[in-house]
């Protein structure tokens, strides 16, 4: 036998008898060997399986569910299946380069916890052994799964500090959490993956270069799950990927990926998806509400998003309370949501989006500040006293930054603006000032302290009089700008299309 291509694990008792293993796959390992291959069959294993050196390799024919055509290892145990290294491994010196290849392990015991995943349950799959790991690795990384199949345990592949690891059409069924890697698991690489039937597909906490590539993600997720959980990343990419919703069967997935929910993430960049979201319920109820949930996170991208999104709620959702929530959408198709709007915000931060639309007529910008108000009505403004305009209505307000009860405008973007108005007043006698001011962040409507100026004159003659100027200037999130005007006598300002104020974006 030629040892470069393994060691055959039969040598040492491994049998897919129906009995248990464990004992025997132990003793393989003790050898010093260190590439096994294993039989076609059913392989029992009761006990943990404990690998304590490097480079370990585990070779079958084929994955799947034929005995005849396969090799699998049934779990019938508690806790972790395949462990890499313990609890004490001291941090990056774990059992790197643990490599599983055409090989399912499938968990079979009776300790089983309720999935929540409605397709699962629907299809009699919806069960996890609690407290089970299909592999567990403590610090090592360098892990390569490669044409192999995980089903039905609460951690499909756990890891700690375990970073470069490469899996490869790696078949995730029916797991509590398919893919948990926390601490610095970074340089991850997940290349067609085929995911299905998981409550929690990928959850990443404190991960930097995390990529997923041409995966498919089929009816993932449950009401109270999110299929895809990342926290504290970054710099990851999803590219290609197939986003798959769970099926007519009553319950709606809050968002297919989730970020922030702890900690902030930062450019995380989400390209070429094709999103296969079916039917919304009875017509009216989204599969999945968004494709992407904002909570707190900085430089999101979303590059292009093609299939069924008409059937979510909208593309991007909002929530909490964070000031950090940046997100630029490019697309090259319209979805024709029902207030024009691809986003909802659900909660209190910040929620500033920029959107691109490509089509047969350009580039169309959208998610920039364009605000338009005019004043409805004839306003007396008594002379000596600053006094903001009643700009209560608005003509047209692209991000909702407008109060048309409060007169005030508040910047959802930090950047440079452009800020004009134009106010026509009634008679003036000859000799009256008039000035025109932004005021900045003030709670009262009269008094205060010019931010910047837009006009100051004073009338040559008796007659109708008019203020107006353009100014530009940097704001940051949350300034919230008024105008008002200043006569040294009382006057009155005309209502109607001529009294305004415009605010946009540069």
């Amino acid at each position: 036998m030629d040892d470069t291509l393994g060691v055959y694990i039969s040598l040492y008792g491994v049998k897919p008898n129906g009995e248990d293993q464990s004992a025997n796959i132990n003793l393989a390992l003790a050898s010093g060997n260190t590439k096994f291959i294993f039989p076609k069959g059913t392989i029992r294993v009761d006990k943990k399986i404990q690998i304590n050196n490097r480079a370990v390799e585990f070779i079958g024919h084929n994955n799947g569910r034929s005995q005849e055509n396969a090799t699998i290892l049934e779990f019938y145990g508690e806790g972790e299946f395949i462990s890499l290294g313990n609890s004490s491994t001291p941090g990056f010196s774990g059992q790197q380069g643990f490599t599983l290849r055409q090989i399912s392990l499938i968990y079979k015991g009776s300790s089983r916890g309720n999935l929540k995943n409605p397709f699962a349950v629907s299809a009699s799959n919806g069960w996890y052994g609690t407290g089970t790991y299909g592999i567990r690795d403590w610090r090592g990384g360098g892990i390569k799964l490669i044409d192999a199949q995980i089903e039905h345990f609460e951690y499909g592949v756990w890891g700690t500090q375990s970073d470069i690891n490469r899996f490869n059409n790696l078949q995730l069924f029916y797991n509590k959490c398919a893919i948990y890697m926390e601490e610095k698991s970074d340089q991850f690489l997940g290349e067609g993956l085929y995911t299905f039937g998981n409550d929690n597909t990928i959850t990443m906490v404190n991960c930097t270069g995390g990529r997923f590539l041409n995966c498919q993600f089929v009816k993932e997720g449950s009401q109270g799950t999110y299929p895809v959980e990342l926290n504290g990343c970054f710099s990851m990419l999803f590219a290609g990927n197939w986003y798959e919703s769970t099926g007519n069967y009553g319950a709606t997935v809050p968002a297919y990926i989730r970020l922030g929910a702890s900690s902030e993430c930062r450019n995380i960049v989400i390209r070429s998806s094709t999103l296969a979201i079916g039917d919304k319920i009875n017509g009216t109820v989204p599969q999945v509400n968004y494709f992407i949930e904002v909570v707190t996170g900085r430089s999101i991208v979303i590059d292009e998003a093609g299939g069924y999104l008409r059937n979510l709620k909208k593309l991007v959702g909002f929530s909490g309370g964070a000031s950090i929530q940046d997100v630029y959408v490019k697309l090259a198709n319209t979805v024709p949501y029902s207030d024009g709007k691809y986003h909802d915000e659900n909660g209190t931060g910040r929620a500033a989006i920029l959107i691109e639309q490509h089509d047969e007529n350009g580039k169309t910008v959208m998610g920039l500040t364009r605000t338009k108000a005019q004043a409805g009505s004839v306003q007396r403004l008594t002379g000596g006293l600053w006094t903001r305009i009643a700009l209560d209505k608005s003509v047209f307000d692209e991000l909702g930054e407008f109060d048309n009860v409060k007169y005030q405008w508040t910047a959802k973007h930090t950047g440079y603006y452009r800020i004009t108005s134009l106010q026509m007043t009634g008679v003036q006698q000859a000799g009256n000032r008039l000035q025109l001011a932004l005021f900045l962040n003030t709670g009262d409507s009269t008094g205060g302290t010019p931010w910047t100026f837009l006009d100051d004159r004073t009338s040559p003659v008796t007659g109708g009089g008019a203020v107006s100027g353009s100014v530009e200037v940097k704001v940051n999130a949350g300034y919230k700008i008024d105008l008002r005007m200043l006569s040294t006598n009382d006057t009155t300002l005309l209502g109607g299309s001529s009294n305004y104020l415009i605010i946009t974006r540069i």
